[in-house]
This record gives C-alpha cells, sequence and structure tokens, in this order.
C-alpha cells in the first residue's frame, strides 16, 4: 500500500504541473479568470476520471492476469477459488479510489474546502464497500475452499458464512455512516444500543437462524444430502442446502420446499440417514390370519407340507416327536400325549425360515416372527427382519415379493386370511341358501 501512495504522490505532483501549464497557456490567451479556475476543475476532473479509469484497466490487464495464470499453474485450489470470486478483481477497484483521493485536492484547489472534504468522505466511503464486498467474495471463496474437504460431508459452514458476511457489511455500514456524518463509528455503534430490541425484532429469523445452526452442526442433527420426512410440513425427500435462514428439501416426487432453519430444531423430524449408513433396511409386516381357519395338522397335511425345501428338517423334527409321543403313549395309556403342531405353527416356522434363507435378507441383524395380539381382523402374524437392498425400488419389490409369496402359500396349510365381507360375499350366501 505505501507504494501505492507513492505512485499516486508522484501522481498529484504531475498532474499539478499540468495543470498550471494549463492555466498559464489560456492566461496569456486572454481568458478571463473565472473562466480559468472552472476550465481547470472541469479538465481536472476528467483527467482524474481517465486516470482512474486507466489504471483500474492496467491493473485488470496486468496483475490479474499474472494472478489468474499463476493460479491456473498451481496444483491448489484455493487460489482457483479466490479467482472464481473474483475476490482480486474486487479488490482492484481500490486503485482508481486511491488515485482519485490524492488528486482530488488539486482539483478543487480553488473551490471551497467544503467540496473537498465531501469527496473525500464519498471516496473513503467507497472504500470502506470495496473492502467488505471483497471480503464478502473470500467469505464464499472459504466456504467453496471448505465444501471439497471431507469434513463438508458431515457438516456444513455455510450458515457461519453467512453470519460472516452480515457482521463484515454490518460493520461497514456503520463505518460508513460515521465517515459520512463525521462521527466516531465507536459512538454509533454505542447509540445503536437502544435500538436493541427493534434490532432483534427486524433479524429475528436471522438469530433463531444462527441458533438453529450452531445446534444442528453441534449435534449433527441433519446434513446435506440426507433423506428427511417433516409430515406437518409435507416434507418427504432430500436436503439439497442449508442456509442460515432456510433448508431447501427436494421431495420424492422433484418438488422442492423451503422450511425455516429452526423448525428443524423446534418441530420433530425423521432423518434416514443411519438407515442408509446400517447395513440393512427394516422390513416390517402382518399377515391376518382368520381364527376358524387354525387347526391341529394332520398327517396328510405333514405329508404335503414335506413337498417344501425349507420346513423339511423342521417336518422330520415333528414326526420324530410325534412318534415317540405316540409309542409312550401306547405303552402306558394307550393314547398319544404329545402336542400335534397347528397349521398356524407350521406356517409361522415356514415365514421365519423363509427369511433366514432369503439372500436379499440380512441374516446378522435382526429377523424376528411372531403373533401380534388377536383382534378383530384375526390373528396378525408379524415378520421383522432387515432387507439388504436399501433403494427405494429394490427395497420395495423384496417387501412385495415376501407378502405375495406368503399369501399365495396359506392354502397349502389350510390357513385362509381374513377379510371383511364385501358384496361378493353376500351375494355368494345368498345363492347357497337358495
Amino acid at each position: 500500500m505505501n507504494s501505492l501512495e507513492k505512485q499516486a504522490q508522484i501522481a498529484t505532483h504531475q498532474g499539478e504541473h499540468i495543470i498550471h501549464r494549463l492555466q498559464d497557456l489560456l492566461s496569456g490567451w486572454g481568458v478571463p479568470e473565472s473562466i480559468i479556475i472552472h476550465t481547470r476543475v472541469a479538465i481536472s476532473i476528467i483527467i482524474i476520471l481517465l486516470v482512474a479509469y486507466l489504471a483500474k484497466k492496467l491493473t485488470d490487464f496486468i496483475v490479474l492476469r499474472v494472478i489468474h495464470q499463476v493460479a491456473a499453474k498451481t496444483k491448489s485450489l484455493w487460489d482457483d477459488f479466490l479467482v472464481e470470486r473474483h475476490v482480486f478483481r474486487r479488490l482492484s477497484n481500490l486503485i482508481p479510489a486511491l488515485i482519485a483521493y490524492h488528486l482530488t485536492e488539486v482539483a478543487l484547489a480553488d473551490f471551497s474546502h467544503t467540496y473537498y472534504e465531501v469527496i473525500q468522505m464519498l471516496i473513503r466511503g467507497y472504500s470502506v464497500f470495496v473492502v467488505a464486498w471483497t471480503l464478502d467474495a473470500f467469505l464464499s471463496a472459504a466456504n467453496d475452499i471448505y465444501n471439497t474437504t471431507e469434513m463438508a460431508k458431515d457438516r456444513s459452514i455455510k450458515g457461519y458464512i453467512q453470519i460472516g458476511k452480515i457482521i463484515v457489511y454490518f460493520f461497514a455500514t456503520i463505518v460508513i455512516v460515521g465517515i459520512l456524518a463525521d462521527k466516531d463509528p465507536a459512538r454509533i455503534l454505542l447509540g445503536l444500543g437502544t435500538f436493541a430490541a427493534v434490532l432483534m425484532l427486524v433479524f429475528k429469523d436471522t438469530i433463531l437462524g444462527l441458533v438453529a445452526s450452531v445446534q444442528l452442526s453441534a449435534n449433527d442433527l441433519v446434513k446435506i444430502g440426507d433423506w428427511i420426512e417433516m409430515p406437518n410440513r409435507n416434507i418427504d425427500g432430500k436436503v439439497m442446502d442449508i442456509s442460515l435462514t432456510s433448508v431447501k428439501v427436494q421431495n420424492w416426487d422433484f418438488t422442492i420446499n423451503s422450511i425455516p432453519t429452526y423448525s428443524l430444531v423446534t418441530e420433530s423430524f425423521q432423518n434416514w440417514r443411519g438407515m442408509e449408513l446400517a447395513q440393512g433396511r427394516r422390513l416390517k409386516n402382518s399377515i391376518y390370519i382368520d381364527v376358524n381357519s387354525v387347526r391341529l395338522c394332520s398327517d396328510e397335511l405333514l405329508d404335503r407340507l414335506a413337498k417344501f425345501p425349507v420346513l423339511s428338517g423342521y417336518l422330520q423334527e415333528v414326526k420324530a416327536n410325534l412318534q415317540h409321543e405316540t409309542a409312550a403313549a401306547n405303552g402306558e395309556h394307550g393314547i398319544a400325549i404329545g402336542v400335534r403342531p397347528s397349521n398356524l405353527n407350521l406356517f409361522r416356522n415356514y415365514v421365519e425360515l423363509s427369511l433366514r434363507s432369503n439372500p436379499d435378507i440380512h441374516q446378522e441383524l435382526s429377523l424376528l416372527v411372531r403373533y401380534l395380539p388377536a383382534i378383530d381382523k384375526g390373528v396378525p402374524v408379524e415378520y421383522i427382519c432387515f432387507s439388504r437392498k436399501k433403494d427405494s425400488n429394490e427395497f420395495e419389490n423384496v417387501k412385495a415379493g415376501l407378502l405375495e409369496h406368503f399369501w399365495s402359500v396359506l392354502p397349502e396349510f389350510n390357513l385362509t386370511p381374513f377379510q371383511n365381507p364385501t358384496g361378493a360375499d353376500f351375494r355368494r350366501m345368498a345363492e347357497v341358501q337358495q
């Protein structure tokens, strides 16, 4: 910066020399003094604008081109992001401001000092804005650099980046107001304390979003790419973006919803990330059996069910137990005291053995087949397991295949599913009675 100031001072002296020679030339031609002064000011302003414009163009053509070429040749990515976010290009806007700041005194030397001070304040305010504008681009580049790391997959800092930008523009605004009002920025900040309640009301969503962003990040509740469900807000999809004030979610039907960030803290939601990280996806279903079809299985039924390979081992044990109990009963009382299994028992074991032999079912995770309490819809046979297929389409295919198979084998066990009577049932009953 010292070299830039020295160059500006040199340009100032050269400008003064040119303007004095022009003034002497106009005086020699007999031009009135008032016209000479206004002509001098107009020409000086034109020269200042021209010099500032040329300085900006030379900086963009030489300095920025060198920076871009160096960034393109390096292997690191951070300089590429700084170039993409135009950090150096925005910073180069300080050069014409610095030149105009030093040359303005020469152009307005013959006018009131007030004009000079006003223009100087405007230039200083513009310089502060350029600095804040450059920091904005730098923070965006920092976020881009962070997104290339492995940590970015788990935690987003976009909310913190936005808070940083708000702070930068807030203090830049205070400094600019202080420059234009010729007041100490610290005193302006103290004066804003009386408007704290108003500021909290205006920035309520921002403050709530900041707190929510900290909680979401600290507790690892949700991150970009997670599939979440919020039924009360009709949210069922993947998180696309998490900002300071809103979270963007793309639903399964490709519609996009935007919800306040703090709603993920104040309201309940379901995150499917655990399922995606787990080895399987839980599969749970129930088959309702008509109680009237449940009975002890006969020997003929046992022989018929032997055609199912998954039941062969279990049926051999059942027949061996029945033979043993029958022999013991014949020796003592002449009757069998063994408990003959029911067709429902055989079906439950068939479901469990089928699941344990299914390659699409994860055998190392929980696998359970049980009866739920009987209700007016029959006896529920519930099976709970985990599918190796976690993709929605593949998972639903596995789920549907199991249900279709279990429904189709029910008649083989002399079981009937429960179903509320329909019009066709009543017509059939009427036909039978006739």
